[in-house]
């Protein structure tokens, strides 16, 4: 028989439930895998920021040299 994943239930669940032919002992919590991506991503938030800011410069720079060389800046 399947039993569903401990994450998925709340915390006071002593046991997870199995989805077919348990009993509606404990709630799933649908959202917790969400949560957990979510702070899971909200550590490298500063890192993601500064690597995306160092791509806009250099894809500004390349932009700038190719405009320079077809002649628009003089």
């Amino acid at each position: 028989m399947f039993t569903a994943p401990s994450f998925l239930f709340l915390k006071g669940s002593v046991a997870p439930e199995p989805f077919f032919g348990g009993g509606v002992g404990a709630k799933a919590d649908l959202v917790s895998p969400l949560r957990l991506q979510m702070e899971k991503e909200s550590r490298l938030r500063t890192l993601q920021t500064v690597l995306g800011s160092v791509q806009l410069a250099g894809v500004s720079y390349l932009a700038y040299k190719q405009l320079k060389r077809a002649g628009l800046f003089k």
